[in-house]
């Protein structure tokens, strides 16, 4: 048998030969939802004119010049599906968000409604353990700059119609982040009884190109 010669191998086929173990291990579904997610992430980024000959999605600069001129026009470049995706972002989470933990009810209602109600020792126990979680929570809520997460997150749902979250725990520095990750590197994992309950979510490990 000949050595193989890699040199005969295009893009296209490099393309083919990469994905397709990737590609038969996920079904075709869950292939056809990341590329078609993929271009959502494309026309968001720019990529909104079809090329003539390619049939691609490509940035109008990508485009052919229109024949039978004289000169080279200039192209003035509009996003307005960017624009539309970080406004309505911003304004889906330009509240003031924050994160609130409930004490569990110990003391019977009609004690605590009274004007002159002490919190038995019980109570008072479980209202400082929710006092402190609380604390834990918006010290980690400022730590992972949430705001910010927040409203990058609000942008991905927007583009592909979901977001993911991951906690991740750093052991080298003790501390917890939230992760949030986009859905084409997601995998959903619905119960076998009810198709619309979600049991369990699998990241990938990729790195991933800011959206702007």
């Amino acid at each position: 048998m000949g050595a193989w010669n890699y040199l005969t191998l295009g893009a296209q086929e490099l393309d083919e030969f990469l994905f397709s173990p990737f590609q038969q291990a996920i079904g075709k579904a869950e292939w056809e939802r990341i590329q078609q997610q993929i271009r959502y992430y494309e026309y968001y980024n720019g990529k909104q004119h079809v090329h003539p000959h390619t049939g691609q999605l490509v940035k109008a600069e990508d485009l052919p010049r229109p024949t039978g001129l004289d000169y080279d026009p200039t192209r003035y470049t509009t996003n307005y599906f960017k624009t539309f995706i970080q406004r309505k972002s911003r304004w889906q989470m330009g509240g003031k968000h924050t994160v609130n933990v409930t004490a569990k009810m110990i003391d019977p209602p009609e004690e605590q409604a009274a004007p002159d109600y002490t919190p038995l020792p019980e109570q008072e126990k479980e209202n400082k353990r929710a006092e402190g979680y609380e604390q834990l929570l918006r010290q980690l809520w400022k730590e992972n700059k949430m705001r910010e997460k927040l409203l990058q997150a609000a942008r991905d749902r927007l583009i592909a119609g979901r977001v993911g979250c991951k906690i991740v725990f750093n052991p080298r520095t003790g501390k917890i982040h939230w992760v949030f990750r986009p859905d084409y590197e997601i995998f959903p994992v619905y119960s076998d009884d009810d198709f619309e309950e979600l049991i369990a979510v699998i990241p990938l490990s990729v790195r991933r190109k800011n959206i702007g």
